[in-house]
């Protein structure tokens, strides 16, 4: 089986997760466009990551549909555990973890990275790679890598959210923006489906990240997307540490409900003032959480 990149296999995981999540049946139809869409990235690490999922078993291809979802969902959460091993999921994991207890220096060694998580280089390399596409380390001129800020405190929270508020609803109101009516179904869909039955705080943290970045890529704002799809990966640290009860988790989610539907129903102005009045509402009831921890 070839090798498969770690953003490959991010891409992979999303497109299994998304499977997951919406009950997709055996035989569901899927096509580069629709997972380009669902991931909001370019056609090579599509392209790789449906190939890797068709050799793992869970797809097939065909020259005039595409790919077809082939497996159950037992079948699928077992394709996904082994792309959680390819992109060192628990490595990624336990660095955050220690950067934002502040174990580990702005500026490190590879060598000392190496000892201290028992890595070898090409697998650290690997996990560093991820790290430094989501904006939070990058190599230095000399040597070692320097960590960069984290949202990884109330006031970070609050000036992340401070930006949030200021740029998505302002993204609705480009004259740029163009709503792409098939994408919000897909994410009123996915939304419908938690109001259903709550799922866990990663499920729920990757759907509203989606939904969020989706809804910046439709401003047409190279320079937006690139903010909320940087703020979903620094958010991503702490998120897991904040999680909010089933009652606000259900609030917020009508909430995006509400503004999915206004801009189905083309009331983008009015979905724009929803959007800001579900990030200052979310703030708050986060920045609480983050009080009491």
């Amino acid at each position: 089986m070839a090798e498969i990149s770690a953003l490959q296999a991010r891409v992979a995981q999303q497109i299994l997760r998304h499977a997951l999540a919406n009950s997709f049946p055996a035989s569901g139809h899927i096509t580069e466009l629709w997972a380009q869409n669902l991931c909001g990235t370019s056609r090579a690490p599509v392209r790789g990551a449906l190939k890797h999922l068709n050799q793992l078993g869970v797809m097939r291809f065909d020259k005039n549909r595409g790919y077809t979802l082939l497996k159950d969902d037992a079948a699928l959460q077992d394709a996904l555990q082994s792309l959680n091993s390819v992109d060192n999921e628990a490595v990624y994991q336990k660095i955050a973890q220690e950067r934002m207890a502040g174990e580990l220096p702005d500026v490190i060694s590879e060598t000392e990275l190496m000892s201290r998580f028992g890595l070898t280089r090409s697998r650290l390399r690997r996990v560093l790679d991820r790290i430094a596409q989501e904006g939070w380390i990058e190599r230095r001129a000399g040597n070692g890598w320097l960590f960069l800020p984290l949202i990884d405190s109330a006031r970070a929270y609050a000036e992340s959210f401070e930006i949030r508020e200021a740029l998505e609803p302002a993204g609705l109101r480009s004259e740029f923006f163009q709503p792409e009516p098939m994408v919000l179904h897909r994410l009123l869909e996915r939304q419908l489906a938690i109001l259903k039955g709550h799922k866990n705080t990663s499920e729920v943290f990757e759907a509203n990240a989606e939904l969020h970045e989706q809804l910046a890529r439709m401003s047409n704002n190279r320079f937006l997307i690139q903010i909320i799809a940087h703020h979903n990966h620094l958010r991503r640290l702490i998120e897991y540490k904040v999680s909010v009860d089933t009652e606000r988790a259900t609030r917020m989610c009508r909430e995006h409900i509400e503004f999915l539907n206004l801009l189905i129903d083309g009331k983008v102005e009015r979905a724009a003032t929803s959007l800001a009045f579900h990030l200052h509402d979310a703030r708050q009831a986060k920045l609480a959480l983050l009080a009491s921890t």
